[in-house]
């Protein structure tokens, strides 16, 4: 059984606070719906929210809590991961896990081996996290792209043994589309706050409607085409699929005519060119669908 060690020191939490500082001036995490906070705002679920306080000040977890809890566990996970993803337990010998209070709930340092578990959640969210990880190591091999990852997480970690170990855990992407608007504008503005320049974003949705760089456009767009740019910009870096768009503009179940949704996805890059966005934005993947990269 893989072997897993919880632990903390000033020096891993100091590199996290910066590697935090880092990937929020990216941008990355506001762009795909999480929350940056100075500190958890119990209104809004955990899983989303990104701990990056003004002011860093170290202080010390207890790592015996982490050890034991995962020990209860560990068997039974295992075996049940098995059934899902049998590679996940050769890729997970030998981990190190920090434990502090900065960042996202969990997340992986550039390899399988080292992790990072936020202390306010539990030993769920670091199985949540070696299940996506193994995923991201197969997504070549599996052609998933991140929101399908983060789906196959969900499902895997809400099966009824899974459900069972870790109680707690919720899953993360539906929650990313169900922040009030006025939050995340208090989010952006505490990043600001910081000092850090957030990337401009030239195509946003914001309480379900495009705007583009910084402005509301309602009539940019058709119906239609800003039907199919709201599912892309909810979805950017991801492929959406031929069916998924033309289930959208017309109904699922409904007879789909994919040389139509062709010249609905012409006309936006049509807008787009009209309006200095990149049509090149906008990739089509033969026999799948499109891509909105940003």
């Amino acid at each position: 059984m893989p072997d897993i060690e919880f632990r903390n020191s000033q020096k891993s939490e100091e590199l996290r606070y910066r590697s935090t500082m880092r990937e929020v001036a990216n941008g990355w995490f506001l762009d795909h719906g999480f929350l940056v906070v100075p500190e958890l705002k119990g209104e809004i679920p955990q899983q989303i929210q990104v701990i990056l306080p003004g002011e860093y000040e170290y202080c010390e977890p207890e790592l015996e809590k982490y050890q034991n809890d995962w020990k209860k566990v560990a068997s039974v996970f295992w075996e049940e991961l098995d059934h899902y993803l049998p590679e996940a337990r050769k890729l997970h010998n030998k981990v190190v896990v920090d434990v502090g209070r900065i960042g996202t709930i969990s997340s992986s340092y550039e390899n399988e081996k080292h992790y990072y578990l936020r202390a306010d959640r539990g030993v769920g969210d670091l199985a949540a996290m070696m299940v996506n990880n193994t995923l991201f190591v197969m997504r070549k091999e599996m052609g998933i792209t991140w929101t399908k990852r983060e789906a196959l997480m969900d499902f895997i970690m809400t099966r009824p043994v899974m459900k069972q170990l870790f109680p707690d855990f919720q899953p993360v992407y539906k929650q990313l589309l169900r922040v009030p608007q006025k939050i995340r504008r208090e989010s952006e503005e505490y990043v600001r706050s910081l000092g850090l320049v957030l990337p401009k974003q030239e195509l946003e949705l914001r309480g379900g409607k495009i705007w583009v760089r910084g402005k509301y456009e309602p009539k940019m767009f058709g119906k239609k085409e800003g039907t199919i740019l709201k599912k892309m910009i909810e979805r950017k870096n991801d492929l959406v699929t031929y069916d998924e768009l033309a289930d959208l503009v017309w109904g699922e179940g409904e007879f789909k005519s994919f040389w139509a949704l062709a010249k609905l996805v012409e006309r936006l890059r049509k807008s787009f060119s009209t309006h200095g966005i990149d049509i090149k934005r906008i990739q089509s993947v033969r026999g799948q669908g499109y891509i909105l990269t940003g």
